[in-house]
């Protein structure tokens, strides 16, 4: 699983530079995931809950706007509020979205644009069946 989330990580980077390297933990006792489940420290750490993994697409969604978090900054949305400009302008070169605003939450990273990202979808699909 952790070469799956890996991978898709690269891909980000490949769209959109700026997307800084992270590493993950995924555990199945984290509060859901959400904007905060990140440490973005020197040495960032994405922490991932089983229940999101199990669906593949809504976790590639979820880690591209993780993404967005790792090339605009960690401090560009309050939880229950809108994201800024820098995290909007990331989430566009990342594919997620083409205009904002964005409310932060859950309701703008369940679906992705129809066929977008989806080798990492399958990706994580074929992990979980291992």
């Amino acid at each position: 699983m952790t070469a799956a989330l890996d991978a898709t990580w690269a891909e980000f980077q490949a769209r959109n530079p700026a997307v800084r390297p992270a590493r993950f933990v995924i555990t199945a006792h984290a509060p859901r995931s959400g904007c905060g489940s990140a440490d973005w420290a020197a040495d960032p750490v994405i922490t991932i809950n089983y229940e999101t993994l199990a669906q593949p697409a809504r976790a590639v969604a979820w880690l591209a706007h993780m993404a967005a978090h790792a090339a605009s900054g960690p401090r560009t949305a309050a939880e229950g509020g809108y994201h800024g400009a820098a995290w909007l302008d990331a989430a566009i070169r990342l594919g997620m979205v083409e205009s904002g605003p964005v409310l932060s939450g859950t309701g703008h990273q369940a679906e992705l644009p129809a066929g977008a990202y989806a080798d990492a979808i399958a990706r994580l699909r074929a992990a979980l069946e291992c």
